[in-house]
């Protein structure tokens, strides 16, 4: 014991010595008037001396240690607190460090990376579950499942048809803030070498710079940003749909290819119906595929954290087979390089480490404990997994690791809650580690004889959710007003509450998705409140429905209206629970010939299909049927409309002079005229018609509101949502409240009295 103890203080010393030096160096650069009398490279002398001293003491006294594992793990441990020192340090952004310095803790984290996963891999050879022993062996390309794939490569090019249909024909909101600005922007960064500027978002969006890239090879969007002159925005090149048609292709042709690993993962999950089904009812989706064709983080998050989801599932199902957990890992880590919401993840992912382990069949203590530390020990590897696939991809971190941080633990999901879970985090490794899970396995045996109520009381809520959203509309939104509580989520949460707030989450889900599509979800429901035992399909079930839930209670909890955009990561889950859903019944009603099998595969395509073309082109707009015309299910619109708007005017004569007024500035991008999107220009600035839309309706009016009284604009455009002849009306969906308008100087003029 006195050896092991002195050799632990032996280690404690040797990391003294980097650990102050850097302490040293880092007071140095906060305080430059310190070193005037020093020049700064002396104490990065000092600290490269400090590295050098240190590692050749320890390597003097370790000089009779053969194991070369334990050698990497007491160098990782000698250098740690100098990681940690420096990474806090790379907080402030402000402070320069030389490249060396750099290359040091780049270095450490991808070795520490290395070494863990070679110590998790002997670890689990050595504690395999019963499962691993158990597993089956199926054939990946049994005849079945190549046929399912097949139809599954089927419906992904039919999907990508769909998309590629007037591809460049629309301008999306926001999506110029990428194109114009943010895409060029990274890729120039890393072309210079300035990693450090590489953080183009705090989404913070670095897959979507690396998948829509390409587009910069064949076009420059500098050449094609309209220019602003004498007060109106004039287009320098008019071919807007070239420009759109190479930044979204990439992001749509990517979309389609991962359809088919959705279907192989979870065929591995469940079995070839399921899917199939389920691969058709993502493919078919319209929302899934409006967002796919719009270059926005959200085209690649829908992809990204149920496919993380689902590996882990499959892990958890299989866990001989560490492929599907490093892949959880893999796909966790993209995510969270796309849109840092991903970070729910670590939160689901550990609840499920609860869930596993409280529905564990080991009666004794000992088994209980084994299980539950390696099921936590598998959760562990796929955070770092995650950690390390987006340090690898993240240029921002490789000249400052703390970036990472910021799109993990300090990031806006965590800004409020990081130092609780992380402290949850560390209770519950010491409750596994050192109080070998006496107080998990005391709440085990209390609910070991109910765990089947946990997979009855989420069909119950899921279900009671879903008919209230629907109830509340169709009577007229009697209890809660869906739309003001997404279109005004700050001052709705205080006037509705929690549950209202909730609750309309479910109004962009249930009416987002074909309403044959919402039966199968509802029966999936149905069928888990009256499962009997622990079949494992209906656990799969439970958990995807748990992750709806607890997505939904986040967003309540933290003021986030989930619009469709907002919560477009739920629909791949909602629906693969559909899939399973229309698996279980035609399971219930025994059917097993292949051809009705067939017949019913085609079938569901086609009526699933009619979803997608009754919207086209504009998909992400979809409404179900079961939506009354009046309301709009996606009130903060993505630009849908602007085009034919515009294609409107520019078939006009003398387009190329005509003036426009418009609240969407998508509109502008197309006009072969001059355009405006200002409420406030000078008194000479004159237009012939104006665009209107219905989703930029109350952003006119509160600006008014604002600013109007000082009568700060000249115009009031007010009175242009209230002109009932127009000559152009488009109602997107056949919906009334959801309009693109084109109206005449004419017209307005007659309206406000006044001639312009």
């Amino acid at each position: 014991m006195f050896e092991k103890f002195k050799k632990t203080g032996v280690l404690f010393l040797f990391s003294c010595l980097p650990a102050f030096a850097s302490l040293w160096l880092i007071f140095a650069v906060l305080s430059p008037t310190y070193a005037t009398d020093m020049p700064r490279r002396y104490f990065y002398f000092i600290f490269l001396f400090s590295l050098i001293i240190s590692g050749s003491l320890y390597l003097w006294v370790e000089k009779g240690e053969k194991n070369i594992e334990t050698l990497c793990k007491k160098t990782l441990l000698v250098f740690l607190p100098t990681q940690v020192i420096f990474l806090f340090a790379f907080k402030n952004h402000s402070l320069s460090f030389h490249t060396f310095i750099h290359l040091f803790l780049n270095l450490y984290l991808i070795s520490a990376f290395l070494f863990a996963v070679v110590k998790y891999l002997k670890f689990r050879k050595k504690n395999k579950m019963d499962d691993d022993e158990n597993e089956k062996k199926i054939p990946f390309f049994h005849i079945a499942s190549f046929w399912g794939l097949a139809a599954a490569i089927a419906v992904a090019a039919v999907f990508f048809s769909f998309g590629f249909l007037n591809l460049g024909k629309f301008a999306a909101v926001d999506e110029p803030l990428w194109t114009f600005n943010r895409i060029a922007k990274f890729w120039s960064n890393v072309a210079d070498g300035e990693f450090h500027k590489t953080m183009i978002s705090d989404k913070p969006g670095i897959t979507v710079a690396l998948i829509s890239g390409p587009a910069l090879k064949f076009l420059n969007p500098h050449e094609y940003k309209p220019e602003r002159k004498d007060g109106y925005l004039i287009n320098a090149k008019n071919d807007f749909e070239e420009f759109n048609f190479f930044f979204r292709f990439p992001l749509l042709l990517f979309s389609a290819l991962m359809l088919p690993v959705f279907y192989l993962f979870i065929l591995k999950l469940t079995n070839v119906k399921t899917a199939l089904f389920s691969t058709v009812f993502i493919s078919t989706s319209p929302v899934i595929l409006g967002i796919s064709t719009i270059v926005n983080p959200d085209a690649l998050l829908w992809i990204f954290l149920p496919l993380s989801v689902i590996s882990y599932f499959v892990y958890l199902k299989r866990s001989g087979n560490k492929f599907y957990l490093f892949a959880a890992g893999v796909f966790m880590g993209l995510g969270l390089l796309t849109k840092y919401i991903t970070n729910i993840l670590a939160v689901y992912f550990l609840i499920i480490f609860f869930l596993e382990a409280i529905m564990s069949e080991r009666k004794t203590r000992q088994e209980f404990n084994r299980r539950a530390r390696l099921l936590l020990i598998d959760y562990l590897t796929l955070i770092l997994t995650a950690l390390f696939t987006a340090f690898l991809l993240l240029p921002a971190g490789w000249s400052n690791a703390s970036r990472l941080l910021e799109i993990t633990v300090w990031s806006e999901a965590f800004r409020n809650t990081w130092l609780l879970f992380v402290s949850g985090l560390a209770i519950i490794a010491a409750e596994t580690f050192i109080l070998k899970n006496k107080a998990l396995y005391f709440v085990a045996g209390l609910l070991a004889k109910k765990d089947v109520w946990l997979t009855r009381i989420n069909g119950i809520a899921f279900i009671f959710l879903g008919f209230f959203s629907i109830l509340n509309v169709w009577l007229a939104m009697k209890w809660y007003d869906f739309e003001a509580i997404i279109s005004s989520p700050k001052t709705s949460h205080s006037l509705y509450g929690f549950f209202g707030f909730f609750t309309a989450n479910f109004y962009s889900l249930v009416f987002g998705i074909a309403p044959i599509t919402l039966f199968f979800i509802f029966y999936a429901s149905f069928r888990s409140i009256f499962a009997k035992n622990r079949d494992s399909g209906q656990k799969w079930v439970v958990y995807f429905f748990f992750f709806i839930l607890i997505y939904y209670f986040a967003s309540a909890l933290n003021s986030v209206s989930a619009t469709v955009r907002y919560q477009i990561s739920v629909f791949p889950i909602a629906l693969v629970i559909a899939g399973f859903g229309i698996s279980l019944l035609i399971a219930d009603l025994k059917i097993q010939k292949r051809w009705i099998l067939g017949a019913i595969v085609a079938l569901v395509f086609m009526v699933s299909l009619r979803s997608i073309n009754s919207i086209r082109p504009f998909y992400f707009s979809y409404a179900s049927d079961l939506l009354p015309k009046k309301y709009v299910l996606n009130l903060k619109d993505m630009g849908d409309g602007s085009f034919e708007a515009a294609e409107y005017l520019n078939n006009m004569e003398n387009s190329e002079n005509l003036r426009v007024w418009t609240d969407k500035r998508g509109v502008c991008y197309f006009l072969k005229g001059k355009c405006s999107v200002d409420v406030e220009f000078e008194q000479k600035i004159k237009f012939d018609y104006f665009v209107i839309s219905a989703g930029r309706k109350n952003r006119i009016e509160k600006l008014f509101l604002a600013h109007g009284a000082r009568n700060a604009y000249p115009m009031d455009f007010r009175k242009l949502y209230e002109i009932e002849n127009m000559v152009f009306n488009l109602e997107i969906g056949d919906r009334p409240n959801n309009y693109v308008r084109i109206i005449s100087a004419e017209e307005f003029n007659k309206k406000t009295g006044k001639q312009r």
